[in-house]
């Protein structure tokens, strides 16, 4: 690991009401004020870990980890004992991070002896700055008039695309070697480093602005004016709302929708859910998949193998059984965090399985895993039906399909006792 993270204890005032457990202070708490104890880091070591592992690590490398990992659970055991905690009081995302750092097996870490020279990781190496550079960009980008003077943001833009990408030359790294967060911006900027497409930028926001700023005339929930940013994220958009402003955050690849998109866009803000399929619709689109395609990289710093589970594995053994190994295979990926109900997701604009690293443990037999990714294959297959303007995803064909895994019942008792110790 190239950097030490450091674990910060932190008090906040919460309520309890009804003696149940410690909660978020409200205003209507009735309860005692107690103390609920916050440790800020171990989420990330946890994370850090996790990603270490997956990859061939040498001797020393295996060491460290294993030295960082029950240090920050020392750390951790300590600051609980200290202030008459115990660790299921902890938030579940630290609850999370505490359990899978204190169940690794590192018996079972084999290190690799080709691992001699200590290089930079996948996710290891982030351009200090850049988020900052970046979102000050989009906030002068989404707020232009539509008479302003762009010239010098493109400037901006070119330039640091060049330089960023002259500097992994120079050091003989990849973008697979970038944080997801510094990878997405560099792939943002070569992309609008070229004129055309920050043309086509400038005239998207100034549409989109246009569209929202008619629809929130006629809702008193949004305050204009109204700042618009196209930005590497996932899901349909992001409303921060002010006294005085409200900005909206959109996906990339948003920036191709006509006019009627823009205006479902603005009507689902609203609150007409009946504009959600058309949205869904347009994302599917060539259009839209072209630019998704061209601003991510498939390959780039997608890893399938975890800890304990290989991932292309499952999906091999899996539609060998259940597919007649004819599904196109889609992108696996292991979640960034380890989740404490969700453990898998199909996204089908990406094409992405994901599955939660939650699951790569030595205590999650594979046929769980292998479950997990038979159940989002079956939601590549099926797709979505519409009733009453909502997506219907889990039919009663697709719960038929369901039933025809091997051990269903088995891992399905298992995921439910792991959600249940993990809510617990």
């Amino acid at each position: 690991m190239r950097q030490r993270l450091v674990i910060i204890e932190k008090m906040r005032t919460c309520n309890m009401r009804n003696g149940g457990p410690f909660t978020r202070s409200t205003s209507h708490g009735t309860g005692p004020r107690m103390k609920r104890l916050h440790i800020r880091g171990l989420v990330r070591i946890a994370d850090r870990t996790r990603l270490a592992l997956a990859s061939p690590v040498s001797s020393l490398e295996a060491t460290q980890l294993r030295e960082h990992a029950l240090d920050a659970i020392r750390t951790v055991d300590a600051i609980v004992a200290k202030h008459g905690h115990r660790v299921e009081q902890l938030p579940t995302p630290t609850r999370n991070a505490y359990r899978y750092l204190i169940g690794i097996n590192w018996a079972s870490v084999q290190p690799d002896a080709a691992c001699t020279v200590k290089q930079p990781k996948r996710g290891e190496i982030r351009f200090t700055g850049l988020s900052s550079f970046f979102d000050g960009l989009l906030h002068e980008l989404g707020g232009l008039e539509p008479k302003a003077d762009t010239q010098a943001s493109f400037e901006a833009i070119r330039r640091t695309a060049e330089r960023l990408t002259g500097s992994l030359t120079k050091d003989a790294m990849d973008k697979s070697q970038l944080t997801l967060e510094s990878r997405g911006i560099l792939s943002w900027l070569a992309f609008f480093g070229r004129r055309e497409n920050f043309d086509r930028l400038v005239s998207a926001i100034r549409h989109t602005r246009s569209a929202l700023a008619a629809a929130f005339e006629q809702h008193r929930s949004f305050h204009l004016p109204v700042a618009v940013h196209f930005r590497p994220m996932k899901g349909l958009y992001r409303v921060r709302r002010s006294r005085d402003a409200t900005v909206a955050r959109f996906p990339t690849p948003m920036i191709s929708f006509d006019a009627e998109g823009l205006a479902h866009l603005a009507a689902l803000i609203c609150g007409d859910t009946g504009a959600r399929r058309p949205i869904l619709e347009r994302m599917a689109s060539r259009a839209y998949q072209a630019m998704l395609a061209e601003l991510e990289d498939p390959a780039s710093g997608v890893r399938s193998v975890g800890a304990f589970h290989d991932l292309d594995a499952a999906f091999q053994r899996v539609t060998s059984a259940y597919f007649a190994s004819g599904m196109a295979k889609p992108r696996l990926v292991w979640s960034r965090r380890i989740t404490s109900c969700k453990f898998g997701h199909y996204d089908p604009v990406r094409d992405e399985l994901m599955v939660s690293a939650t699951l790569d443990s030595r205590d999650v037999p594979s046929y769980v895993i292998d479950f997990v990714v038979y159940h989002e294959l079956l939601h590549k297959k099926h797709g979505a039906t519409w009733q009453n303007g909502r997506q219907a995803v889990h039919t009663s064909a697709f719960r038929g399909d369901e039933r025809c895994f091997a051990e269903y019942a088995a891992a399905e008792e298992t995921l439910k006792q792991l959600a249940k110790r993990l809510a617990s």
